[in-house]
């Protein structure tokens, strides 16, 4: 019982050690919790009060230091800063007037800051911004700031009316001189170099620079006008030092950039040789003064492109290290982002090139050949990497994209013509009542009235089918003149074969004329029937 006694004391003995730390325990929790307070006197920050000071939260200690500063006289405001040690740690005062205390609980960890260090930093920081307190609370002074502040916006409108008129003369004289003094220069139809060209870029570049000088102006006299104020000079401390560091930073890029600009220039001047010789090598070829065995002639202009255009991306690749700023994050953001944009907007683009690179390279055709793709006949006049260009015979430019090229037939009417022509056929439809030696004949004798016909091959006639109320005759023959004029050849033809059918008496059979049974026969002295009338040459015309 007494072992059980002994033990209860010994508990009670330690509740009541306990008790009294227990509210100690919570004061530094909310001390430690407590968040730090800056002094700032116009504009400038003194000191951060971050612990307790007795009983006293850093809100506190703010309050306290201002409401003693609120209540200095501008006399006292002016008087010298100094601090000294004390107990409980560094006391700044303004000459006989104490302002707040500065303890070990108040320094940055972080940095390693010591109470001598800091109390000196604070000692300059308080007196520049106890000049300014007193600078702000004279009626004199804030009218000589607000003087100097209107002087300085009188004579920015000043500078600006001056600028203005100065790029009004500029722009007027050298658009003047551009159009008196440069010459149009051109290489054959191809205009290199215009007055009103040069005019523009120089008027541009005049406004340009005309804005760059505003703004550096408004820049100077904004900063300038804060520094006329106790209130506004740290921003313009600010301001002045941002633009200090600009001007810095960028002298520093360019001589920095000098070397990478200079290697860019050699590769670019590298290239740019190469690219004369490739092109010279490859027009001879085009141009037919220069035989390659491994490239047609009709191949080497796009070859040329293709190889300029290898040329310049190695070129590119070979400079993107020693361009200026390559590794900043916003550089090669952009540079992914135009990628980005090239590789989505250029997938079309690239399914044409591809096309055009097939075409070129299959020889299907070329500049000046007479074909027909699908529907659609006429001259070649340009082919390019998306596009290939027809003239027809109504005078007419139709561009069909590369894609629709190669999904439809293409007949080339040029490419095999040698000096016995181009081949044409046309078909007839005759009943069995009529002997085919007589068709044959009388298609020959059509074919043989036709001018612009040759006779080496000479035409001949093929039975294509036999149907059920007559059969199909085929006449195929050469033309001796320019391709593209086929459609009139075929036409006088067709004219000339139902000249000598009507002739003959024979009827040409359609599926209309089968079923009415009418013979489509038209007399010969039907041939010239009003307003057609017969010329001296014997052929039809109409009035």
């Amino acid at each position: 019982m007494s072992v059980l006694f002994r033990v209860a004391l010994l508990v009670c003995a330690l509740f009541s050690m306990l008790s009294p730390l227990y509210p100690q325990t919570v004061e530094q929790a909310e001390r430690v919790q407590a968040a730090p307070c800056d002094l700032v006197i116009q504009n400038r920050k003194v000191f951060t009060f971050r612990t307790y000071l007795g009983t006293l939260s850093p809100m506190e200690r703010l309050n306290l230091a201002q409401s003693r500063l609120a209540y200095m006289p501008v006399s006292d405001l002016l008087a010298r800063v100094h601090y000294e040690n004390k107990q409980e740690g560094i006391l700044m005062s303004v000459g006989d007037h104490p302002l707040f205390s500065i303890t070990s609980g108040d320094l940055d960890i972080d940095i390693g800051q010591s109470l001598e260090s800091t109390a000196t930093r604070v000692q300059s920081r308080l007196q520049e911004a106890l000049e300014a307190e007193a600078s702000q609370r004279s009626i004199k002074n804030l009218l000589h700031a607000v003087i100097k502040a209107l002087a300085a916006a009188i004579i920015f409108l000043a500078i600006l009316v001056m600028i203005g008129k100065a790029t009004r003369f500029s722009k007027h004289k050298i658009t003047k001189l551009a159009f008196s003094k440069l010459p149009k220069i051109s290489v054959g139809r191809i205009v290199i170099l215009r007055p009103q060209r040069v005019a523009v870029l120089l008027s541009l570049l005049i406004r340009v620079i005309y804005h760059g000088i505003v703004a550096i102006v408004a820049y100077l006299c904004i900063t300038y006008m804060l520094s006329c104020f106790p209130y506004t000079q740290p921003w313009a401390e600010t301001l002045g030092s941002a633009l200090v560091t600009l001007m810095i930073n960028l002298g520093k890029t360019v001589l920095h950039s000098f070397p990478g600009l200079f290697a860019i220039a050699v590769i670019a001047f590298v290239t740019r040789g190469l690219t004369l010789l490739i092109n010279n090598i490859f027009k001879s070829v085009e141009h037919g003064e220069t035989t390659l065995p491994w490239i047609y002639q009709d191949a080497a202009a796009p070859t040329r492109r293709i190889a300029v255009a290898l040329l310049w991306i190695f070129a590119i690749v070979m400079a993107y290290p020693y361009i200026p700023g390559n590794e900043s994050i916003a550089f090669k953001g952009v540079s992914v982002f135009i990628g980005l944009l090239v590789s989505f907007g250029s997938a079309g683009v690239v399914n044409q090139a591809m096309n055009g690179l097939v075409i070129m390279y299959a020889r299907s055709f070329k500049c000046g050949d007479f074909v027909k793709i699908g529907e659609v006949e006429g001259t070649v006049s340009e082919l390019t990497l998306l596009s290939t260009k027809l003239h027809t015979l109504r005078q007419e430019e139709i561009i069909i994209p590369n894609s629709v090229v190669i999904a439809q037939t293409t007949y080339n009417y040029t490419r095999i013509a040698d000096e016995r022509g181009v081949g044409i056929s046309t078909s007839v439809t005759v009943g069995y009542d009529v002997p085919w030696r007589q068709v044959h004949a009388m298609l020959k004798m059509a074919a043989e009235k036709t001018d612009g016909l040759g006779k080496d091959p000479a035409p001949y006639v093929i039975q294509t089918a036999l149907a059920n109320a007559c059969v199909e005759y085929t006449l195929v023959v050469h033309m001796t003149i320019q391709p593209n004029l086929r459609q009139f050849v075929k036409s006088d033809l067709h004219q000339n074969i139902q000249d000598v059918f009507n002739q003959y008496g024979v009827q040409l059979m359609t599926s209309t004329h089968i079923e009415s049974g009418i013979p489509p026969v038209v007399p010969e002295e039907r041939w010239y029937a009003e307003p057609a009338k017969k010329d001296e040459a014997g052929s039809s015309a109409t009035a």
